[in-house]
């Protein structure tokens, strides 16, 4: 059915020296990549891209990436400098060493074909389930594992990210154009939780029991900062680029009640995505 990724072609050669000489030949990845015939047996890709736009092996690799990030907990950014840094993502993905990797933008707009089109939902599910013979997936998701938890979970994880990036870049220009008045209008916890030089979210502490409340603290610092630019007599700060992309984000993502804000679930509309 559909058709083959790279018909009479396996890993290739340069990418298979290098990820061998980093890992055992049992490694989850490695062994996705010398499976991949089987893993896609019975699945018609051509279903998987109703936009009929990708070729074969373009598609597969968008539906591969979307289980890893799954399995990783990695939003599109991370996933997309996965594929183009990390030689096990590359060789499961049958990858030259030298390619670019999966655009974060492309993996976006295959989960949200996977929402709308059942007929390629079905074949996602085929793959996650031919993925979990492989071991990819907790043993104990194996038989309750559908599409939808993750694409959901995939898609909040990624949402996530959009945020906090946007709070750091916010932040980080105020920090350089109104220093004093950042300094007054700060939260305790922001120099922690979105300095420049800091960590990322542990998006593997907060998946899936944690993802709401994360977002609503996300949420309340973002409320309180763009609450105080605007109380600004002014307005002097509100023209920043990365102030408008941050008030885009909380439009998209946040609804109040009264004064109380909620993330929008879903919300694979709006990710936030930059570009």
């Amino acid at each position: 059915m559909g058709f083959s990724l790279f018909p009479g072609l396996g890993v290739p050669t340069e990418t298979a020296t290098a990820a061998r000489k980093i890992y055992n030949i049992q490694h989850i990845y490695l062994r996705i990549g010398d499976q991949l015939e089987t893993i896609q047996e019975g699945v018609d890709l051509t279903l998987l891209d109703p936009s009929a736009s990708l070729n074969g092996d373009m598609v597969l690799r968008l539906a591969l990436v979307t289980a890893f990030q799954y399995s990783e907990l990695l939003p599109d950014p991370l996933a997309e400098q996965a594929t183009h840094q990390r030689m096990d993502w590359k060789y499961a993905l049958r990858l030259p060493i030298q390619h670019p990797g999966v655009l974060a933008a492309s993996l976006c707009n295959f989960r949200q074909n996977l929402w709308s089109f059942p007929s390629s939902a079905r074949e996602f599910s085929r793959i996650l389930v031919a993925l979990g013979r492989t071991g990819l997936f907790p043993k104990s998701s194996n038989l309750t594992l559908t599409y939808m938890e993750v694409l959901d979970t995939v898609c909040k994880i990624t949402r996530l990210y959009w945020l906090n990036q946007g709070m750091r870049a916010a932040l980080s220009e105020l920090a350089t154009v109104a220093p004093h008045w950042l300094g007054e209008v700060s939260m305790p916890h922001w120099y922690e939780n979105y300095k420049e030089t800091g960590t990322d979210l542990d998006y593997s502490q907060i998946i899936p029991e944690n993802t709401l409340q994360v977002a609503n603290l996300l949420g309340a610092d973002i409320f309180h900062l763009l609450n105080a630019l605007g109380q600004q007599k002014t307005f002097e700060y509100t023209h920043l680029v990365e102030i408008n992309h941050l008030s885009q984000l909380f439009a998209e993502q946040y609804f109040q009640n009264n004064r109380s804000i909620h993330w929008r679930i879903p919300g694979c509309q709006g990710c936030g995505r930059i570009g």
